[in-house]
Formats: structure tokens, C-alpha cells, sequence
């Protein structure tokens, strides 16, 4: 089966990590042998390198910082398929379909790439419909939903799932234990093709504005009056329940347009503002797709973490005609293996370590790359295909960052629980007061539920279980079109419950956020 697979790919790469080939019975690790048989399992396999740094070593599934942890989305790239044909029961009534329409079967196993971590995890997860429908599209929120995930006993974690053909992202999140750093290989396999992609971590929530307030409910005053209780969905509000706290978010007035090019106003890290990095053209991408077509290495595209620079073909003529050390217009594998070599800057172009070694994969990752520039197969290089690859490269890292770096309107506020007390199951509801109503025009919120709507809540469409003991408790919103000003409520579940909490407001819009109760 394909998990079977996936294993056995995790496996090696662990015995990889473990340095299997420097033990005194690790002949056939040193000989080549044990990479041979792995590769002829199948060649349809992908493998995905990431590393936890210490920003993105969110911990432990189930924490407040869960969701800091690398994170990927997983979608599919087979061409959609006609409705097969049906049969009907001819005593039930019921009909079957030919073949399972579940879409694609994958499976992923989780394997370290050094000595640490040595504790890992993986999860696949989706955001629930609400989110969804509201925009977040790559954005992992509060309230997800979890898919398939390995078991805590699981040597190599792994998971099988069944992707479905739908716009709406699966997110591959691995995770370590807190403050375990180290980097680690994600081996995906299915039964077509699929693609994988990093999200870098400034596309992975809203940027625009980010403002947090700090809240209690406790026992004493005068934080004592806000303990007003909970708004369940079978029932009309207590009054008690407007006595929480509420926040007003109004919308900025957009500044006049610049009249430059969009790239312009992207955001971007910091580190790589006013920085133009080399060209991208890697084996190890951000973006990777599994093609399920025999004997074929996945395709690569390039990633899209940072700004995409154009390079000028000068630049890109002084790379080719280092590497081509005989000037005969052409390069082999001998000359760019021996231009990694000797060039750190030459590898990081590249996307190569300066070692190319057969037992460490190294050697497959450069001969992926050398067959996606050689496009006639011929052993060579030249100086058209490899503008052309890398043109390619670089049109899909734009269009990767086009797709990331332009979010619906929306918000979300997400309330976080602090350590001490032990806090109560809490929700959070964005309202406004309705046109006509009483208190159209003021600051709070109107006492009778006729005259004010609930636009989002953190419980979504659920019933009976709108308050959440989790470690993110969060609503998502898309922007009314009008622009009118916004009311939220955080509230606990019941009127004696107590919490401290913080409670962050993030928009892809410029909002203003004020406590009015």
C-alpha cells in the first residue's frame, strides 16, 4: 500500500539521520545497495525538507503555539474525472458508484533528518467550513479540524487520508517537542498527483493589523462584573450576557493608491526587505509536485517565501559560463558538480550542498535537477534550456506569491488562555447593530437580539458545544462590503467562570480596535 511505502521511505531516511553508513556493519549503506533498493520500490515518491527553527518550533498538538509549527498545504493536481456511471439495487433502492469517490489516497510519514528531534508528531488538519467560507483559504485558524494524524505510540509518525477533489486546503503540519530543534523529511505518496506546499510563515496569518488586549474574569472586583455568561444558539440571550466585555472595530480610511508596481506593497520578513537573494533554481523547493507517472522524478517548481526578484539574463550568463568550464556553450554533470564544489555561493544558487554524495541523497537531488534543465535529454545543457528552466522558475514563483500574498478582507479575533486559573470554556461572537434599531448609532451593543445580528462566532454552525475549553478559541470573519463598524464579545460559558486571557484582533485590513465595555 502506499503507507507501506511512505514508511519504508521514512525508515531510510532515518538510517540516513542515524548515519547507518559509518557503522561497522553498514557495508550496504556504504556501498550504495540500500539506496538502490529503496529506489526501485517506486519512483513516484516525493520528499518534502523542512527544518524547526526557533520560530517555528510551535510544540506539542494541543498548545496555544501548535499552530507556529511548519505548515503545508496539499492539494490536488489530477485533472477532474467525469461522474462514472451507476448502479441501482434492485431491493434497496440505493446506488453504487464504479470506483471510490473519496478523490486521492495519500499517505505521509514524518522522519528526522539529524540527531534531533527526536520526538515528532504529524497532523493533517482543514479549517472548519465557517473559516473556510470566510477566506482564510491557506490561513490554519482556531477551530480546525483534524483529518488523520499519527498515533503517539507510532515509532515513525504517519497517516493516510483520503484528499478530495475541492478547492478547500488540507494543511500538513509536523510538529516537535518545545525547543527541539532540527531538520526533518515529510515523504508523501498517493494515487495521483498531488502538491505540496510550503507556507511561509509571513502569509500564514493575517499582517495588516494586529492588536491584543488582556482580559480576566475573576472573583474580585471589578473584574467580577464582567462574569456575565454565556449566548448559546437555542435560546435568546440573558441579559446577563451584555455585561461582558465588548470591543468596537472600525475601518480605516484606505490611503490614496501608489502609483507603483504592486510588488511594492507586499509584505515581506523583514530580513528580506531591501535584500535581492540569488536566483532560485533548487532541488529542495517550497513547492513540490508528485506527477504518479512511472520512472518520472517529481516536478519542481521553484518556492515563494520571499519576493520574487527578476534576474537580468547577464546575471544568469556570468552563472552558466562559470560552470562551463570547457566554453563549448554546453554543461555536463561533471562541470556543475565540480562548480558546486568549489563555490559555496555556486551550491546556493543551485540549491545543492557543496558535497554531492550518493548515500546521502544528494546525488538524486542533483540528477532531478540536471533532467528538468536538460529538456532534449541529451546530457547537456545549453544555454537556451537553461534560460528557459529558469524562466519557468520564476514564473511560477511569481504566480505562487500572487496566489499567497492576496487574501480575502477579513478578521479574526482569537482568545488565548493564560496558565492561572484554570480558565472556563469561553466563545468569542463579532455582531452589529441592525439599520432602524435603537442603538444603530451608538457604541454597545443593543440589549434586544432583534435589533443586532451575529455575523461569526467561534462555535461556527455548531450547536450545543459553542463553548470551547481549547488552547485557541477563534472566530473569522469576512469584511462587509459596507465597511460599518464591528462589536465583539468574548465571554465565558457560565457566570461564575473565571479566566485570564488575551484576546488578539488580526486583520489583512487596516482596523482600529477599542475597548468600549
Amino acid at each position: 500500500s502506499n503507507g507501506k511505502y511512505a514508511l519504508a521511505y521514512a525508515l531510510y531516511h532515518r538510517g540516513l539521520a542515524l548515519k547507518a553508513g559509518e557503522e561497522r556493519n553498514g557495508g550496504e549503506w556504504r556501498s550504495g545497495a540500500i539506496q538502490g533498493e529503496i529506489n526501485r520500490l517506486r519512483t513516484d515518491v516525493s520528499i518534502v525538507k523542512g527544518e524547526f527553527l526557533i520560530e517555528t518550533s510551535g510544540g506539542a498538538f494541543g498548545t496555544s503555539t501548535w499552530r507556529k509549527n511548519p505548515c503545508y498545504v496539499v492539494r490536488s493536481t489530477a485533472p477532474e474525472k467525469p461522474p462514472e456511471k451507476t448502479r441501482a439495487d434492485s431491493k434497496t433502492r440505493k446506488t453504487f458508484s464504479k470506483s471510490s469517490a473519496t478523490g486521492v489516497r495519500v499517505s505521509i510519514a514524518l522522519a528526522e533528518a539529524g540527531d534531533f528531534p527526536a520526538s515528532m508528531a504529524l497532523h493533517v488538519v482543514k479549517n472548519n467550513k465557517d473559516v473556510h467560507e470566510a477566506g482564510a483559504a491557506h490561513m490554519l485558524m482556531p477551530g480546525f479540524e483534524v483529518v488523520a494524524s499519527s498515533h503517539e505510540d507510532d515509532d515513525i509518525p504517519n497517516c493516510e487520508f483520503d484528499l478530495p477533489p475541492n478547492t478547500q486546503p488540507y494543511f500538513i503540519v509536523p510538529s516537535a517537542a518545545k525547543g527541539e530543534l532540527g531538520a526533518f523529511r515529510i515523504i508523501i505518496t498517493a494515487t495521483e498527483g498531488v502538491e505540496v506546499i510550503r507556507i511561509p510563515g509571513n502569509f500564514r496569518e493575517p499582517r495588516q493589523s494586529n492588536q491584543s488586549f488582556k482580559l480576566k474574569w475573576l472573583q474580585e472586583r471589578p473584574f467580577n462584573l464582567f462574569m456575565g455568561g454565556g449566548r448559546f444558539k437555542s435560546k435568546v440571550p440573558m441579559l446577563s450576557w451584555y455585561r461582558n466585555p465588548q470591543f468596537r472595530v472600525s475601518m480605516r480610511q484606505p490611503q490614496a493608491e501608489a502609483t507603483g508596481p504592486a510588488e511594492s506593497t507586499a509584505v515581506f520578513p523583514a530580513a528580506e526587505r531591501g535584500k535581492t537573494p540569488p536566483p532560485t533554481m533548487t532541488a529542495r523547493p517550497d513547492t513540490v509536485q508528485l506527477a504518479m507517472r512511472p520512472n518520472t522524478a517529481p516536478t519542481t517548481p521553484s518556492g515563494f517565501g520571499a519576493r520574487p526578484e527578476k534576474v537580468d539574463k547577464a546575471q544568469l550568463r556570468a552563472v552558466f559560463d562559470s560552470v562551463d568550464t570547457q566554453q563549448n556553450g554546453m554543461v555536463n554533470k561533471r562541470e556543475l558538480i565540480k562548480a558546486i564544489r568549489r563555490d559555496a555561493k555556486m551550491a546556493e544558487f543551485f540549491g545543492l550542498p557543496m558535497e554531492i554524495r550518493q548515500e546521502d541523497g544528494s546525488h538524486d537531488e542533483m540528477e532531478k535537477l540536471f533532467q528538468a534543465m536538460d529538456s532534449d535529454a541529451d546530457r547537456e545543457i545549453t544555454w537556451d534550456e537553461f534560460i528557459n528552466f529558469h524562466s519557468s522558475v520564476q514564473k511560477s514563483k511569481e504566480d505562487k506569491v500572487e496566489e499567497f500574498a492576496t487574501p480575502s478582507a477579513m478578521l479574526v479575533v482569537i482568545l488565548t488562555p493564560h496558565v492561572r486559573p484554570k480558565a472556563g470554556p469561553a466563545a468569542v461572537h463579532i455582531l452589529r447593530n441592525l439599520e432602524g434599531g435603537p442603538e444603530e448609532d451608538t457604541l454597545q451593543i443593543s440589549e434586544n437580539p432583534s435589533f443586532h445580528e451575529v455575523l461569526a462566532s467561534s462555535a461556527g454552525l455548531a450547536k450545543g458545544r459553542e463553548y470551547s475549553s481549547a488552547s485557541e478559541v477563534g472566530a473569522v470573519l469576512k469584511l462587509p462590503a459596507d465597511g460599518k463598524d464591528l462589536l465583539v464579545v468574548p465571554s465565558l460559558k457560565r457566570p461564575g467562570d473565571q479566566g485570564r486571557f488575551t484576546i488578539s484582533f488580526m486583520s489583512t485590513r487596516d482596523i482600529q480596535v477599542e475597548r468600549i465595555q
